[in-house]
């Protein structure tokens, strides 16, 4: 059986094909075989792609952070109740801290509980039990004006950028949203300054204020989402699958622009993902989820280094490390 496999995985091409054809704009800019385009790629695009692949046995030193504790949670769990009634716990128990202006990782397959926990944050699920504290306060406190401030401070990018965005929406009215909704903007001169503004700060110009979605690559539609998630000024960004939706080169450009926004704004990052190679690109920490439970938490570092958990040395094991 011959089979056609079609994706922006590199490390699967690497691992299951025999053959690549590498193509850009609707054209195929290179082909060959696997070993060759690996070892031996030949045009700037490939040479590009291949570059950007995230190196899990270069590892980051822990960065030093304070210890000022921004967001926890306290025993919590969460269900869901199923067609027939029944619940289904998809987190339990869950505890952790995270501290101002660190990047806490959170990683597992599919089912893991990891983007649950996630929407637990911004009120797109209810905890079952427990607590989630964000500036020494519990998140069930927050009424009325007080959590329409709290989602100021709380914003979430999401895994694909196109679903995420309103297509009838031209890139200045996704980002004018926000700060119409809270305040931050006067006329409209004030909402066009301001939008220019933020789309600057993610690396795009003016010229994409009329554009619609649809006009747009998936690295800039990630972008624009940043921007809205910017708008209103936030102390906590969780990214839901942020970059697994883009190629290497794409997905690296944009964990740079994360990383450059939080040394600017000293933004709180709450990462979710599947990858231990973008954990090791961006996370200071990382918890390890599985079957809805953290079976590991350290310093990224110690747990590419050192995993002690079988499903830690798992995920590690799945990254694809090429020889480039």
């Amino acid at each position: 059986t011959s089979i056609i496999f079609i994706t922006h995985d590199l490390g699967a091409v690497y691992q299951f094909c025999d053959d690549v054809i590498v193509m850009k704009d609707g054209s195929v800019v290179e082909s060959g075989t696997v070993e060759s385009i690996f070892k031996s790629p030949q045009h700037t695009y490939t040479k590009r792609l291949i570059d950007a692949i995230p190196d899990i046995h270069q590892t980051r030193p822990p960065r030093t952070l304070n210890n000022d504790i921004l967001l926890k949670f306290d025993r919590v769990s969460v269900d869901y109740t199923s067609p027939n009634g029944s619940l289904y716990r998809a987190v339990n128990d869950i505890n952790l801290a995270i501290r101002k202006g660190e990047t806490l990782g959170i990683v597992g397959e599919s089912g893991s509980g990891k983007s649950t926990l996630a929407k637990t944050v911004v009120g797109l699920k209810e905890v079952s039990e427990g607590f989630i504290w964000y500036n020494e306060l519990p998140l069930s406190l927050f009424k009325d004006d007080e959590l329409k401030s709290l989602r100021q401070e709380i914003q979430m990018i999401f895994q694909d950028p196109f679903a995420s965005i309103n297509p009838r929406f031209k890139v200045i009215d996704v980002i004018k949203r926000p700060l119409i909704i809270h305040g931050k903007v006067k006329d409209n001169d004030d909402i066009i300054k301001t939008v220019v503004s933020l789309l600057e700060k993610v690396g795009l110009d003016q010229s994409f204020l009329y554009r619609y979605p649809h006009e747009l690559s998936g690295g800039q539609r990630q972008r624009v989402s940043i921007a809205r998630a910017l708008a209103v000024e936030p102390k906590v960004i969780v990214c839901d699958e942020a970059v697994s939706a883009l190629d290497v080169s794409i997905q690296k450009d944009i964990i740079e622009l994360l990383k450059q926004l939080q040394l600017d704004f000293g933004i709180t990052y709450l990462f979710i993902t599947h990858d231990m190679g973008v954990i090791n690109e961006i996370c200071d920490r990382v918890a390890v989820m599985k079957n809805g439970e953290i079976v590991e938490l350290n310093n990224t570092e110690d747990i590419i280094k050192h995993p002690q958990s079988d499903y830690a040395k798992q995920l590690i094991s799945e990254v694809a490390v090429i020889a480039k």
